[in-house]
Protein backbone atom coordinates (compact mmCIF):
# COMPACT_ATOMS: atom_id res chain seq x y z
CA UNK A 1 0.00 0.00 0.00
CA UNK A 2 1.38 3.13 -1.18
CA UNK A 3 1.57 6.35 1.26
CA UNK A 4 -1.62 7.80 -0.75
CA UNK A 5 -3.81 4.94 -0.13
CA UNK A 6 -2.60 4.80 3.83
CA UNK A 7 -3.26 8.69 3.70
CA UNK A 8 -6.37 8.06 2.50
CA UNK A 9 -7.91 5.25 4.42
CA UNK A 10 -6.69 7.20 7.47
CA UNK A 11 -8.96 10.49 6.39
CA UNK A 12 -12.04 8.13 5.37
CA UNK A 13 -12.23 6.21 8.60
CA UNK A 14 -12.01 9.54 10.70
CA UNK A 15 -15.03 11.31 8.42
CA UNK A 16 -17.05 8.27 8.37
CA UNK A 17 -17.82 8.95 12.23
CA UNK A 18 -18.75 12.65 11.72
CA UNK A 19 -19.66 13.04 7.61
CA UNK A 20 -23.44 12.23 8.10
CA UNK A 21 -23.14 16.33 10.22
CA UNK A 22 -23.32 17.42 6.67
CA UNK A 23 -26.71 16.80 6.77
CA UNK A 24 -27.45 19.35 8.75
CA UNK A 25 -26.08 21.86 6.08
CA UNK A 26 -28.39 23.20 4.24
CA UNK A 27 -25.97 23.87 1.09
CA UNK A 28 -24.89 20.16 1.30
CA UNK A 29 -28.95 18.42 1.94
CA UNK A 30 -29.38 21.16 -2.15
CA UNK A 31 -26.37 19.68 -3.51
CA UNK A 32 -27.13 15.95 -2.44
CA UNK A 33 -30.80 16.66 -4.52
CA UNK A 34 -29.39 18.32 -7.46
CA UNK A 35 -27.41 15.09 -8.14
CA UNK A 36 -30.10 12.47 -7.52
CA UNK A 37 -32.78 14.66 -9.29
CA UNK A 38 -30.02 13.84 -12.71
CA UNK A 39 -30.64 9.89 -12.13
CA UNK A 40 -33.30 8.56 -14.25
CA UNK A 41 -36.03 7.17 -13.09
CA UNK A 42 -35.98 4.44 -16.07
CA UNK A 43 -35.22 1.15 -15.63
CA UNK A 44 -31.54 0.50 -15.54
CA UNK A 45 -28.92 -0.39 -13.58
CA UNK A 46 -27.12 2.26 -11.69
CA UNK A 47 -23.61 2.91 -9.53
CA UNK A 48 -22.18 6.00 -7.13
CA UNK A 49 -18.75 5.68 -7.19
CA UNK A 50 -17.45 6.98 -4.04
CA UNK A 51 -20.84 6.62 -2.51
CA UNK A 52 -19.22 6.98 1.06
CA UNK A 53 -21.94 6.71 3.87
CA UNK A 54 -24.65 6.24 1.20
CA UNK A 55 -26.86 10.09 1.27
CA UNK A 56 -27.13 10.42 -2.58
CA UNK A 57 -28.38 6.83 -2.66
CA UNK A 58 -30.25 7.48 -0.25
CA UNK A 59 -31.97 10.00 -2.29
CA UNK A 60 -31.89 8.43 -5.59
CA UNK A 61 -34.11 5.88 -3.66
CA UNK A 62 -36.53 8.83 -2.78
CA UNK A 63 -36.60 9.30 -7.06
CA UNK A 64 -37.04 6.09 -7.94
CA UNK A 65 -39.78 6.03 -5.00
CA UNK A 66 -38.39 2.84 -2.85
CA UNK A 67 -36.77 1.18 -5.66
CA UNK A 68 -34.07 -0.44 -4.70
CA UNK A 69 -33.23 -2.72 -7.85
CA UNK A 70 -30.53 -2.40 -9.66
CA UNK A 71 -28.63 0.30 -7.34
CA UNK A 72 -24.68 0.17 -6.62
CA UNK A 73 -22.91 1.77 -3.93
CA UNK A 74 -19.37 1.45 -4.60
CA UNK A 75 -16.36 2.90 -2.09
CA UNK A 76 -12.98 2.25 -0.90
CA UNK A 77 -13.81 2.25 2.24
CA UNK A 78 -15.21 -0.23 4.73
CA UNK A 79 -15.82 2.50 7.33
CA UNK A 80 -17.77 4.46 5.29
CA UNK A 81 -19.67 1.32 3.54
CA UNK A 82 -20.75 -0.05 7.57
CA UNK A 83 -22.76 3.47 7.96
CA UNK A 84 -24.29 3.04 4.57
CA UNK A 85 -25.46 -0.19 5.06
CA UNK A 86 -26.87 0.64 8.46
CA UNK A 87 -28.94 3.32 6.59
CA UNK A 88 -29.18 1.30 3.37
CA UNK A 89 -29.34 -2.01 4.59
CA UNK A 90 -31.56 -3.00 1.21
CA UNK A 91 -28.56 -1.52 -1.44
CA UNK A 92 -25.64 -3.80 -2.81
CA UNK A 93 -22.67 -1.95 -1.16
CA UNK A 94 -19.53 -3.30 -3.02
CA UNK A 95 -15.97 -2.17 -0.91
CA UNK A 96 -13.50 -1.32 -4.04
CA UNK A 97 -12.02 1.21 -5.52
CA UNK A 98 -13.95 2.66 -8.70
CA UNK A 99 -11.41 1.49 -11.32
CA UNK A 100 -11.02 -2.03 -10.42
CA UNK A 101 -15.26 -2.30 -10.30
CA UNK A 102 -15.95 -1.01 -13.27
CA UNK A 103 -13.16 -3.04 -15.44
CA UNK A 104 -14.96 -6.11 -13.97
CA UNK A 105 -18.23 -4.63 -15.47
CA UNK A 106 -19.19 -5.78 -18.85
CA UNK A 107 -19.80 -3.12 -21.91
CA UNK A 108 -23.15 -0.91 -21.73
CA UNK A 109 -24.89 -2.82 -18.79
CA UNK A 110 -25.29 0.90 -16.69
CA UNK A 111 -27.84 3.21 -17.27
CA UNK A 112 -26.10 5.88 -15.10
CA UNK A 113 -22.74 6.39 -13.19
CA UNK A 114 -23.09 8.81 -10.12
CA UNK A 115 -19.83 10.39 -8.85
CA UNK A 116 -20.84 13.09 -5.98
CA UNK A 117 -17.36 14.87 -4.70
CA UNK A 118 -15.16 11.53 -5.38
CA UNK A 119 -13.38 12.41 -8.98
CA UNK A 120 -11.12 14.45 -6.74
CA UNK A 121 -9.57 11.64 -4.74
CA UNK A 122 -9.02 9.04 -7.96
CA UNK A 123 -5.43 9.14 -9.02
CA UNK A 124 -6.68 7.33 -12.13
CA UNK A 125 -9.35 10.09 -12.85
CA UNK A 126 -8.95 9.80 -16.73
CA UNK A 127 -8.79 5.90 -16.97
CA UNK A 128 -12.32 6.10 -14.38
CA UNK A 129 -13.77 7.96 -16.78
CA UNK A 130 -12.90 5.86 -20.02
CA UNK A 131 -13.95 2.99 -17.89
CA UNK A 132 -17.33 4.49 -17.04
CA UNK A 133 -18.15 5.44 -20.69
CA UNK A 134 -17.41 1.45 -21.65
CA UNK A 135 -20.05 0.02 -18.58
CA UNK A 136 -22.79 2.67 -19.85
CA UNK A 137 -25.42 1.95 -22.61
CA UNK A 138 -24.75 4.21 -25.03
CA UNK A 139 -27.23 7.04 -24.43
CA UNK A 140 -26.84 6.40 -20.46
CA UNK A 141 -25.75 9.32 -18.28
CA UNK A 142 -23.05 10.37 -15.98
CA UNK A 143 -23.71 12.71 -13.46
CA UNK A 144 -20.78 14.23 -11.78
CA UNK A 145 -20.41 16.63 -9.10
CA UNK A 146 -16.42 17.66 -7.80
CA UNK A 147 -14.96 20.77 -5.80
CA UNK A 148 -13.01 23.55 -7.69
CA UNK A 149 -13.00 25.55 -4.65
CA UNK A 150 -11.26 24.38 -1.26
CA UNK A 151 -13.50 27.72 0.58
CA UNK A 152 -16.00 26.53 3.44
CA UNK A 153 -16.94 30.10 4.03
CA UNK A 154 -19.78 30.16 1.64
CA UNK A 155 -21.53 26.68 1.95
CA UNK A 156 -21.18 28.23 5.73
CA UNK A 157 -22.37 31.63 4.77
CA UNK A 158 -25.35 30.11 2.77
CA UNK A 159 -26.32 27.73 5.07
CA UNK A 160 -26.43 30.90 7.69
CA UNK A 161 -29.15 32.76 5.07
CA UNK A 162 -31.24 29.71 5.29
CA UNK A 163 -30.43 27.52 8.69
CA UNK A 164 -29.97 27.19 12.08
CA UNK A 165 -26.83 28.32 13.54
CA UNK A 166 -26.79 25.88 16.03
CA UNK A 167 -25.84 23.11 14.00
CA UNK A 168 -22.53 24.16 13.28
CA UNK A 169 -21.60 24.49 17.00
CA UNK A 170 -21.46 20.26 17.19
CA UNK A 171 -18.42 18.61 17.77
CA UNK A 172 -19.18 16.37 14.67
CA UNK A 173 -18.94 19.45 12.67
CA UNK A 174 -15.96 20.72 13.95
CA UNK A 175 -14.12 17.39 12.77
CA UNK A 176 -15.63 18.01 9.25
CA UNK A 177 -14.28 21.31 9.36
CA UNK A 178 -11.20 19.86 10.76
CA UNK A 179 -11.16 17.03 8.29
CA UNK A 180 -11.91 18.89 5.42
CA UNK A 181 -8.79 21.34 5.79
CA UNK A 182 -6.59 18.43 5.70
CA UNK A 183 -8.33 17.06 2.27
CA UNK A 184 -7.73 20.79 1.33
CA UNK A 185 -3.80 20.27 2.06
CA UNK A 186 -3.90 17.15 0.13
CA UNK A 187 -4.80 18.70 -2.92
CA UNK A 188 -2.86 21.72 -2.49
CA UNK A 189 0.83 18.27 -2.13
CA UNK A 190 -0.85 17.01 -5.64
CA UNK A 191 -2.48 13.76 -3.20
CA UNK A 192 -5.64 14.37 -4.50
CA UNK A 193 -6.69 17.28 -7.54
CA UNK A 194 -9.91 19.62 -7.83
CA UNK A 195 -10.05 20.33 -11.60
CA UNK A 196 -11.57 23.26 -13.01
CA UNK A 197 -14.45 23.17 -15.42
CA UNK A 198 -12.92 23.29 -17.82
CA UNK A 199 -10.19 20.27 -17.37
CA UNK A 200 -13.56 18.21 -16.08
CA UNK A 201 -14.86 19.10 -19.74
CA UNK A 202 -12.04 18.03 -21.69
CA UNK A 203 -11.58 15.10 -19.67
CA UNK A 204 -15.59 13.84 -21.01
CA UNK A 205 -15.01 14.94 -23.83
CA UNK A 206 -13.69 12.01 -25.86
CA UNK A 207 -16.67 9.58 -25.02
CA UNK A 208 -19.51 12.03 -23.59
CA UNK A 209 -21.19 14.82 -24.69
CA UNK A 210 -22.02 17.28 -22.06
CA UNK A 211 -25.76 18.53 -21.26
CA UNK A 212 -25.39 20.42 -18.38
CA UNK A 213 -22.44 22.49 -16.89
CA UNK A 214 -23.74 24.44 -13.58
CA UNK A 215 -22.20 25.54 -10.46
CA UNK A 216 -23.34 24.20 -7.40
CA UNK A 217 -22.63 23.67 -3.46
CA UNK A 218 -22.61 27.56 -2.51
CA UNK A 219 -20.39 28.04 -5.79
CA UNK A 220 -17.40 25.57 -4.22
CA UNK A 221 -18.60 22.47 -6.82
CA UNK A 222 -19.16 22.04 -10.70
CA UNK A 223 -21.87 19.54 -11.52
CA UNK A 224 -22.04 18.53 -15.17
CA UNK A 225 -24.48 16.07 -16.72
CA UNK A 226 -23.25 13.82 -19.82
CA UNK A 227 -24.54 11.50 -21.87
CA UNK A 228 -22.26 8.89 -23.43
CA UNK A 229 -21.89 8.97 -26.99
CA UNK A 230 -20.47 6.53 -29.55
CA UNK A 231 -20.88 9.27 -32.28
CA UNK A 232 -18.40 11.81 -30.25
CA UNK A 233 -15.91 8.99 -30.28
Amino acid sequence: MNVRECTGRQIWRVYSKVYDALLDLMPYKKLVSEVASRVPTCPGRVAELGCGTGNVLSAIITKRKGCVDDLIGVDSSAEMLEVAAVKLPEVTLVLDGALNFLDRQGDGTFEAIVLQNSLYAFPDRQLVLDAAARVLRNGGVLIISDPISPAMSPIISEHLREGSWRSLMSPRFAVVGTVNLIINALNMNGTYAYSTPSEVGRMLAQHFVIEEQSICYAGTNVLFVARRSVAAE
